[in-house]
């Protein structure tokens, strides 16, 4: 069987917890898959294919955690967070979330209810996890 230590997944891992004692990393909802930091951390901008809708949430370094994943492997856990969308787009959307600190793009992920956004309103970003499985 392989395996890795723990240590070989949380230096990759500890780049999310870095970035949030350093409180650099922030949490942001996109209207599509952003392919670069400023497509994810400026503000929405369809022809310029600026892709962020909610304000830059922080995340502090209680807010994210390390730890085992279920069959195998370690996961961060990053909390439940809250924000206000910043710009307005139609349902139907192939919404993202994504997490950036300094100068990367850390994490992407896809937003499944694809819904209405309304800048103002309220957005709410259940807690989520994400890492790696053992090797096969």
């Amino acid at each position: 069987m392989k395996t890795f230590h723990n240590d070989i997944f949380d230096s990759g891992l500890s780049v999310i917890s870095a970035a949030a004692a350093a409180t650099t990393l922030r949490l942001v909802l996109c209207s599509q898959a952003p392919l670069t930091l400023a497509d994810a951390s400026t503000l929405y901008d369809g022809a310029a294919n600026k892709y962020r809708l909610s304000d830059a949430i922080a995340v502090a370094s209680g807010d994210v955690s390390i730890g085992d994943k279920a069959g195998g492997g370690r996961e961060v856990t990053v909390a439940a967070k809250a924000g206000t969308a910043g710009a307005t787009l139609a349902a139907g959307s192939d919404l993202h979330y994504a997490l950036y600190a300094d100068t990367r793009l850390l994490y992407v992920s896809d937003e499944t209810s694809d819904q209405a956004i309304t800048s103002g309103n309220p957005i709410n970003f259940p807690s989520f996890t994400f890492g790696m499985g053992d090797p096969v």
